[in-house]
């Protein structure tokens, strides 16, 4: 997501219980983009959302939690 020249990684996972490699793609891009580790969000098939030190995963029943 870009926000004038603030870009959020988001990725997106099909599974529906959460894998920290789920972090793994969007660490990787956040290396190449110069972002802090901390930026971004992993939506996936689950129900829960969880704080992690890569980042947020979001429920995509909850994908208003992401702010655009």
């Amino acid at each position: 997501l870009v926000d004038g020249d603030q870009a959020t990684p988001v990725e997106i996972k099909s599974g529906r219980t959460m894998s920290t490699s789920y972090f793994d793609h969007l660490n990787y891009w956040r290396r190449l983009a110069n972002l802090p580790q901390d930026r971004g969000y992993v939506v996936y098939g689950g129900d829960q959302n969880l704080h992690t030190s890569s980042g947020e995963l979001i429920s995509w029943r909850q994908l208003d939690l992401i702010p655009y």
